[in-house]
């Protein structure tokens, strides 16, 4: 392995589910894997096992199940935000770990139990934990150098707010010094330098992650980046298409006389066993029907009866999430509408995020813009890409906010591409 990197410069595309880490050698961008797993995506998930030690990444990931109350998977989802927010509401009927309100900040406060011990930490001190985390897989990737510098991708919708507890848990981290950059930014820059895409484009990103989808329009002239406008749907992704796909299989299994399963029984552990093998397989057919027009999903001696077989078209997988596509597009008319400019103006269309590789959404794209869209780069790997390119930039980043969200949500302060 080639050990001479260009600086102590890492880029860190920070995600409510997965993160990744991406450093710059020999000019090109390149993902870290984690050296426990060898994988690149790293999910953002801290797990506090015991009171001496708490996993993070995928050890923490596979101990969600067992410890589900001292297990916290939506730190970065919360940064900057209020206890009254409604996004945190939704997450404290849905999450088994406790949050509670700080009563001096307004901020939610995760509460972690163990025996007697009971120990509250804010999703600030969460981040800094996941970011700490990776510094330290880059540091051992990097010959066990000291790395001091990060570039940080957020998502497009971060407010001042979040922007500035990003910014703190890096320093708690470690970082000493930090950039952060919107997610679309990188995406627009990935395609600029990696494919040569002529700089004087109107760009539109189609980001469609497990738990999350935005469409934003980027203008970018030189090296002039303007973040036009964006639309995000809240609580919504890739995982709705799959929770529809789960529900049309159960739907299925009900009707058939041979197995009486009362799958609302969630107390009994043999209902809980054979519904995460359910989900597991339909995982499994969903990727299947990326590449094939047929899919078979099958569980041996299912329910202790006999095996379970249910055949799948790519067609009826497509007709039973028809409404989920149709909200992705109206959301893409909707973003085009508020930037006030025809469709026809979009040079260049990027998917993004694990959602788009559906081919459902490339036909429905190119139908809507009668042209081809991008997707050369991996588009799971695209904003790590960018993110590590950016470290080594000096752009002009505005962000025309106008209606989209609220002028004092958001402003300019902390999008300036120098280092803090």
């Amino acid at each position: 392995m080639d050990n001479k990197y260009d600086s102590n410069i890492i880029g860190i595309d920070l995600g409510i589910i997965n993160s990744y880490i991406g450093i710059l050698r020999n000019n090109n961008p390149e993902i870290i894997p984690d050296p426990q797993t060898g994988k690149k995506r790293i999910p953002s998930i801290v797990c506090f096992k015991d009171s001496n030690k708490y996993l993070i990444g995928r050890s923490a990931k596979n101990n969600m199940l067992e410890y589900p109350n001292l297990t916290i998977s939506n730190s970065i989802k919360l940064l900057g935000l209020k206890f009254s927010d409604k996004i945190v509401q939704e997450d404290i009927k849905n999450l088994p770990v406790k949050i509670i309100e700080d009563k001096k900040t307004g901020k939610p406060q995760y509460v972690i139990k163990i025996g007697n011990e009971e120990k509250k930490y804010f999703p600030e001190d969460i981040t800094s934990m996941i970011l700490n985390y990776l510094k330290g897989i880059a540091e051992i990737f990097n010959s066990n150098k000291e790395i001091n510098k990060v570039i940080i991708a957020v998502p497009i919708n971060f407010n001042n707010c979040q922007i500035n507890d990003t910014i703190n848990a890096s320093r708690k981290a470690g970082f000493k010094e930090i950039k952060i950059i919107y997610k679309p930014i990188a995406a627009a820059y990935s395609y600029i330098n990696m494919i040569k895409l002529n700089k004087k484009k109107i760009i539109l990103i189609f980001d469609l992650d497990k738990r999350s989808f935005n469409v934003s329009i980027v203008k970018i002239n030189n090296n002039n980046y303007n973040v036009f406008t964006y639309l995000d749907e809240e609580n919504f992704g890739d995982d709705d298409f799959t929770q529809i796909l789960i529900d049309y299989v159960i739907e299925i299994i009900k009707k058939d006389k041979k197995f009486k399963i009362d799958f609302e029984n969630r107390n009994n552990k043999k209902v809980i066993h054979i519904l995460k093998r359910i989900i597991k397989r339909v995982k499994e057919v969903k990727y299947e029907l990326l590449y094939e027009k047929e899919s078979r999903l099958f569980i041996d001696n299912f329910y202790g009866i006999e095996d379970l077989i249910i055949n799948i078209k790519r067609s009826e997988y497509e007709e039973i999430c028809i409404d989920l596509f149709n909200k992705c597009f109206k959301i893409v008319h909707d973003t085009i509408e508020k930037a006030k400019i025809k469709k026809e103006e979009i040079d260049e269309i990027i998917l993004v995020g694990n959602g788009t590789r559906t081919p459902k959404i490339k036909e429905m794209i190119e139908k809507f813009f009668n042209k081809k869209s991008l997707q050369k780069i991996n588009p799971e790997e695209v904003v790590i890409f960018g993110t590590v390119l950016l470290g080594y930039q000096e752009l002009n980043i505005e962000t025309h906010i106008e209606n989209y969200v609220k002028s004092d949500e958001l402003s300019l302060d902390h999008i300036d591409i120098s280092f803090f």
